[in-house]
């Protein structure tokens, strides 16, 4: 008897180890579990911050293998708009608010357009709309916003990439970036050791493996471009019908303007093109071509839909950069007729630009230093080949605002009362200051 009690105290023993150990077990499954999700993907847990304000934080998502990107349906548009009057509602950047009430409709701020005063002068007045008067498109606005995923060939980040990234956080959803491998300082290795902090739950950057050299800054970029699609289209997942998607070079800014109207309306054509200001070291030196055959923004940003890379691109990005995706009518007459017109739209304008080409600009040094590679490996692209060998030229532009002409450049300096003088985020943070110092 005496053995046997021992034996079921024994049992009862084992037992309880064995359920102590399963739930040791399964406390640290929990504990590794949340360390790895929490290091990988998107975190809405809140910290607060010095006055105890929540701040939301977002992990980084370049060391994760597919990226779901997250879906729009929870996004109340009317984020975006004010209701002046019942049912009257306008979009909150475009309106005169008090205007607006008291005239009971909207009524808009200068450069903006529309009955909700939704559509900024750039696609107003460009040749899609012609200022309201082409009647064969209709601009709706959407239910819910669209999703814009951004790529970006990157030879040079100082200071563009990060206002490229600053400037459109709000509203890009996904930003990819490409390097050659020998690019230094690596923007990957940067990233990972905390550059851009703040937006890392948006920014996937890539590094090419193998280097492309060529003369023509439009040909490098194409390969650039083509390249992280093929690599970086496959690391996303949930892709949309009417996503966005837009090719740029660092060196392009596109303005948050333009960026809004993408994401908040329907029935502009496609593919697009983005008519920049081409610029020289600083925002307030504009380039002027004196020559015909000059082209001051040699890689022109573009965009289209998801859908139009499916189902006229066949996913050859190649083939949407060299324009040949609609040349065979019996598709293009079946993919008008499922979805949408095709036609070809530059958004913006020589006058009215839909964004900024900032040629190497940085600080004076940055400019320098820069200027000294591309001595060193014989580069000739814009806008060095103008003045390459000249130092006393380079000089002058860099340090004074004098007007310089030449056989086949010239520039006018911007003055700060322009209203499309720099993005935003230039304007109002300090350590951009160095861009837009000299202005008249």
């Amino acid at each position: 008897m005496e053995k046997e009690e021992k034996c079921l105290r024994c049992s009862l023993f084992t037992t309880m180890s064995k359920i102590k150990m399963l739930i040791a077990f399964g406390v640290i499954n929990v504990i590794l579990w949340f360390i790895y999700y929490n290091d990988c993907f998107p975190s809405y847990f809140n910290k607060y911050t010095n006055n105890d304000e929540i701040k939301p934080i977002y992990a980084p998502i370049y060391n994760i293998p597919l990226f779901h990107i997250p879906l729009l349906n929870e996004k109340d548009m009317a984020m975006f708009y004010l209701e002046v009057k019942s049912n009257i509602w306008c979009l909150k950047q475009g309106v005169d608010l008090a205007k607006s009430k008291r005239k009971g409709k909207c009524v808009c701020t200068e450069n903006w357009f529309g009955f909700d005063c939704g559509i900024p002068a750039s696609v107003w007045k460009s040749s899609f709309l012609q200022e309201g008067k082409n009647a064969n498109f209709e601009i709706k606005r959407r239910k819910k916003p669209r999703r814009i995923i951004v790529f970006f060939a990157v030879d040079d980040h100082s200071d563009l990439l990060d206002i490229n990234i600053e400037n459109a956080f709000s509203l890009v959803d996904v930003f990819l970036t490409i390097e050659e491998k020998d690019h230094y300082p690596s923007i990957l290795n940067l990233v990972k050791e905390g550059y851009l902090a703040d937006y890392q739950s948006k920014i996937i950057p890539i590094k090419l493996n193998k280097s492309y050299v060529i003369e023509k800054e439009e040909h490098w970029s194409v390969f650039m471009l083509n390249e992280l699609w093929e690599m970086g289209w496959k690391k996303l997942s949930d892709f949309r019908p009417d996503d966005i998607f837009m090719f740029s070079h660092v060196s392009s800014i596109i303005s948050n303007d333009v960026l809004l109207f993408l994401k908040l309306y329907d029935g502009f054509p496609e593919p697009f093109f983005f008519e920049l200001r081409p610029l020289l070291f600083k925002f307030w030196r504009e380039m002027k071509s004196n020559s015909t055959n000059s082209k001051l923004v040699p890689f022109k940003p573009l965009g289209c839909t998801f859908q139009y890379i499916v189902s006229l691109c066949n996913y050859e990005i190649r083939n949407f950069f060299s324009n040949s995706c609609n040349t065979d009518l019996h598709q293009k007459e079946r993919f008008e007729k499922n979805f949408w017109t095709l036609k070809y739209w530059t958004v913006g304008n020589f006058y009215i630009p839909s964004g900024w080409q900032c040629n190497l600009c940085c600080n004076d040094e940055c400019i320098k230093k820069n200027i000294e590679k591309y001595r060193k490996s014989g580069s000739t692209s814009l806008p060095l080949r103008y003045f390459l060998g000249n130092t006393s030229v380079i000089e002058h532009l860099i340090e004074k605002t004098n007007l310089f002409d030449s056989k086949d450049l010239s520039f006018e300096i911007i003055s700060n009362k322009d209203h499309f003088l720099a993005p935003n985020i230039v304007l109002s943070n300090a350590k951009y200051s160095h861009l837009i110092g000299k202005t008249l």
